[in-house]
């Protein structure tokens, strides 16, 4: 049930994080193309690929707009995906310790092979 809940809180944080994600990776894909003008992988005055918040962009070439998308979705995302990695951690931090199959005592620093709180062989 713990497990669940973190789940679940996770999603939460990554779903109130989206839009503002979603933004931040539409100017990262903006200056990206920039940046490819700049360097000269595309030429202005070619076939016209499209607008992205006031500036165009060019049509080619392909592989550039696969490097732009991929580079701003995963910069624009990866905060709100370490946010809840670290959200999930914090809320299942006690969760992972070894218990016992019969009574489900916490078997830590075992001197031998029983349980600590059944004294039953594991």
């Amino acid at each position: 049930m713990r497990n669940l809940l973190a789940i679940l809180v996770s999603l939460g944080v990554i779903v109130a994080l989206a839009y503002p994600c979603y933004w931040a990776g539409l100017y990262g894909r903006r200056e990206t193309y920039k940046l490819f003008e700049r360097v000269g992988v595309m030429k202005p005055g070619g076939a016209l690929g499209g607008q992205i918040l006031g500036h165009n962009y060019q049509r080619n070439p392909a592989w550039a707009h696969v490097v732009a998308i991929g580079a701003a979705g995963t910069l624009a995302h990866s905060p709100s995906l370490l946010a809840a990695i670290a959200v999930h951690r914090a809320l299942t931090r006690g969760s992972r310790r070894t218990r016992c199959g019969r009574c489900g005592g916490v078997l830590e620093k075992l001197a031998s092979a029983y349980c600590p709180t059944c004294k039953e062989p594991l």
